[in-house]
């Protein structure tokens, strides 16, 4: 096994540290996530190319992190029987190779339309059939953890995987047009989303689980709170009793503005929320609000970090150190995650400072 150390201090790799920060449990040491990082920024950061999964392994321990994500694809895929280790080795190649595209969520990328486009559709396609698939790769990469390191399992979440099947604007429309239809892709794309989720929680070295969920804007909602709390809500309740069940933390990933439904997140059973967007709203204020039943996560504004100087990034880093460590629950990372065209050396700053920061 190798020894890993951090840039800034010999911090050993220790998910107790960043349990204990899930929990909102008071630590003297603040830990660093981040939902993942595009294969650019691991690449400057190791200084070679990211290749292999020992590599992914490499940065995250190297960076000073306490676990390694592993993206649970399959469950909704369209990758049938794909085995875990040549999809992730796939992956990587898929991501130099091409060109970043964004995802368009209108109609003429509409799969699913109405009940009858969903009454013909073949769901066998897909690798995560009920009661099919295998956690290969989980037992693959949790041999190449040091001894106290944990995976955390994450996903795209429910709300996007329905709507790229059917379109934000089908979807729109159809709430008030075949609200059934609504309701039955939706409870299709659950099942096979608590499925998963309780697979993937059982696995020893899994010791979180992270679901990715973009459900808001800058300014607030996508749908209303009311509609999020009949059609989306039931799912996450069965997934934050996955977790409560295996002793997990379970953390929700969503950009924007969710000052409505932090309360039913927190009724869900999500014990943290990243990435809490300055630009929409204030971490400060969800602390303050929240910070004894809500782990805040990321925070440092994505924007300042790729065009800042890295006087500023350590300024800002340490300021929300101060504001937002001192009673626990809080996780340093970046209001989004780290894109391919971050600052460097203002990305180091950030984990370096926290690194350092003792209470």
């Amino acid at each position: 096994m190798k020894s890993y150390y951090s840039m800034a201090a010999p911090r050993e790799p220790d998910f107790e540290r960043l349990r204990k920060a899930l929990y909102c449990i008071k630590s003297d040491t603040v830990p660093i996530a981040e939902l993942f990082h595009d294969i650019e920024v691991m690449d400057a950061f190791l200084n070679r190319e990211v290749n292999t999964t020992q590599d992914l392994v490499d940065f995250y321990i190297t960076a000073g992190y306490d676990y390694v994500p592993v993206r649970y694809r399959n469950w909704f895929s369209g990758v049938k029987n794909a085995d875990e280790e040549t999809f992730e080795k796939r992956e990587i190649r898929k991501r130099r190779k091409e060109r970043r595209t964004f995802t368009n969520q209108y109609d003429k990328q509409s799969i699913i339309k109405n009940l009858e486009d969903f009454k013909r559709y073949d769901w066998s396609q897909h690798g995560w059939l009920k009661g099919g698939g295998n956690l290969s790769y989980f037992d693959h990469i949790a041999g190449l953890i040091p001894p106290k390191t944990k995976l955390i399992a994450w996903s795209d979440g429910v709300y996007e995987f329905f709507t790229k099947f059917i379109g934000y604007e089908t979807f729109c429309y159809s709430l008030y047009d075949q609200p059934e239809f609504v309701e039955t892709v939706l409870r299709e794309v659950g099942e096979r989303a608590v499925e998963a989720y309780g697979r993937v929680a059982a696995h020893p070295a899994v010791g979180a689980l992270w679901l990715a969920d973009d459900v808001g804007y800058t300014e607030g909602l996508l749908w209303s709170p009311e509609l999020m709390r009949k059609l989306l809500f039931p799912v996450y309740r069965k997934i934050g009793d996955i977790a409560r069940r295996c002793n997990k933390p379970l953390i929700f990933h969503s950009d924007g503005k969710l000052w409505d439904i932090v309360p039913d997140l927190i009724e869900a059973g999500f014990n943290a929320l990243q990435p809490i967007e300055p630009k929409a709203w204030n971490a400060v204020e969800v602390k303050r609000k929240f910070g004894d039943k809500l782990c805040v996560m990321g925070t440092i504004d994505l924007d300042q970090l790729c065009r800042g100087s890295r006087e500023k990034a350590i300024s800002m880093v340490k300021e929300h150190l101060d504001l937002l460590a001192p009673k626990g629950g809080f996780v340093v990372g970046t209001s989004n995650t780290p894109a391919y065209y971050i600052n460097q050396d203002n990305f180091r700053a950030m984990l370096e400072t926290a690194l350092e920061y003792r209470l």
